[in-house]
C-alpha cells in the first residue's frame, strides 16, 4: 500500500514539473517575439540629410530635434519604427 501512495506522489510532481517546464518554454518564445529595436530618423527639412539612430524616450514624428550637420538645416523625426532583432 505505501509502494502505490509514492508511486501515486511521485506520478504528481513529474506531471507538476512537466508543466512548469511547459509554462517556462511559452514565456521564453513570447520574450522572443517581444524583443525588438525601436528606431527613429530623423531628417533634414532643406539638404533632406538622413540620420538613423535608437529610439529615446519622449521621441514623435515631427519633433525638432536639432540642426543638421551639414546644412544647418533643422533636423525632423521624420519615421519611428520597430525592427526584429
Amino acid at each position: 500500500m505505501n509502494f502505490y501512495l509514492q508511486f501515486f506522489i511521485g506520478l504528481i510532481g513529474l506531471g507538476l514539473s512537466l508543466s512548469s517546464l511547459s509554462r517556462l518554454k511559452k514565456r521564453l518564445d513570447l520574450l522572443k517575439e517581444k524583443m525588438v529595436k525601436v528606431i527613429s530618423v530623423v531628417t533634414c527639412d532643406k539638404c533632406k540629410f538622413k540620420v538613423i539612430r535608437r529610439f529615446e524616450v519622449g521621441d514623435y514624428v515631427n519633433k525638432q530635434v536639432g540642426k543638421c550637420q551639414q546644412c544647418d538645416g533643422t533636423m525632423f523625426i521624420d519615421s519611428i519604427y520597430a525592427e526584429k532583432l
